[in-house]
């Protein structure tokens, strides 16, 4: 197999966020977490775009520009100019002022966890043990954040399984993962923790595919159940019947780096900042910034609102009373990608 050939299967995620975890005590207090998602032969266009971004914000191609400090004239152009690349992203919000609940949150899946450990096996008592010693270090607010990459990790291989399927559909045969630097413990967490909560989600929210794409690279993850001794592609399930290994697609090929050395964490950067300011209504023209981050986010239908958000608040407590976010996730939805899957 060529170098081409290899690269040309790789499915490039980058994730970064905006805004801070940390339970707040008013309302607005938005904090956004995103993937920016690329097929390796759109990877060059992308990094141009940022290059060129760069040079009109009159920094170097080697300086990492925050959307804070460049011209909102600037920024659009940039977000236009990204839209053509043909990448997608995908994201949560959550409001750190209805997340009073995250530590009585965390404390209630300590105790699962505990619970869980009564008629398991060794192995599985080492591992829960791990799982509580690390879960157990993080402050609420790196809970918060935990759970947020948790949910969007599955968002974002449901969504981009639908979205490169029918575009790329090689890129499906590797997931690489970028993550901006966290601290140790959250990353431990991440390793050792997440392949099952993520398996445990994949369970009630399993991969939606259409039965007319082409998921032949997709077999590398079916689950060992599912695989069998020289099995033939009429052989494998019909879509809606397949099983996949959730934990290997999000954790196999990841690695936390620093965001000056990953043209595509600066993105994502450039998009959460603009996510979060847009919902705080800080642009001149927030409509239009709506609707060019909108042009960027990607969902499967109209039924979905392209902005899910997460709070930590018992009870059916609405986190949109604020007349600027919900209209600017309304602008965004109304330019975003959608696809309905069959």
């Amino acid at each position: 197999m060529s170098w081409m050939v290899i690269a040309e299967s790789l499915m490039h995620i980058y994730c970064d966020e905006s805004g801070s975890f940390a339970t707040a005590n008013y309302a607005g207090a938005w904090c956004i977490i995103a993937s920016y998602v690329l097929a390796e032969s759109q990877r060059k266009a992308a990094s141009d775009v940022l290059r060129r971004h760069k040079l009109r914000a009159g920094a170097t191609y080697r300086d990492e520009v925050k959307r804070a400090s460049i011209s909102e004239a600037d920024y659009f152009i940039f977000l236009a100019e990204l839209a053509r690349v043909g990448g997608v992203a995908i994201a949560i919000a959550t409001d750190s002022g209805a997340n009073q609940g995250a530590a009585a949150n965390q404390i209630a899946q300590l105790s699962k966890l505990t619970g869980a450990l009564e008629g398991a096996s060794n192995r599985e008592r080492d591992e829960i043990d791990r799982v509580l010693r690390d879960m157990s270090s993080l402050s609420p607010q790196l809970y918060v954040e935990f759970a947020c990459r948790l949910h969007l990790g599955w968002r974002t291989i449901r969504l981009a399984t639908l979205y490169f399927s029918g575009r790329y559909p090689a890129t499906l045969g590797r997931f690489n993962w970028q993550l901006d630097e966290k601290p140790p413990n959250l990353q431990r967490l991440y390793r050792s923790s997440l392949p099952g909560f993520i398996q445990e989600l994949a369970k009630d929210q399993p991969l939606e595919l259409l039965e007319e794409a082409n998921y032949q690279h997709l077999r590398a993850f079916l689950i060992p159940s599912d695989v069998h001794s020289g099995i033939q592609d009429a052989d494998i399930p019909p879509a809606n019947q397949r099983i996949y290994n959730a934990a290997r697609m999000l954790t196999e090929e990841a690695k936390f780096v620093d965001s000056k050395t990953s043209f595509g964490v600066q993105i994502a950067d450039l998009i959460v900042g603009g996510l979060r300011a847009c919902l705080r209504g800080e642009f001149k023209n927030n409509d239009r910034a709506a609707r060019l981050l909108g042009r960027l986010l990607f969902d499967k239908d109209t039924e979905h609102q392209i902005l899910p958000l997460m709070h930590f608040t018992e009870g059916p407590k609405s986190v949109l009373d604020e007349g600027t976010a919900l209209a600017a996730i309304r602008a965004m939805g109304q330019s975003a990608m959608r696809l309905r899957a069959r």
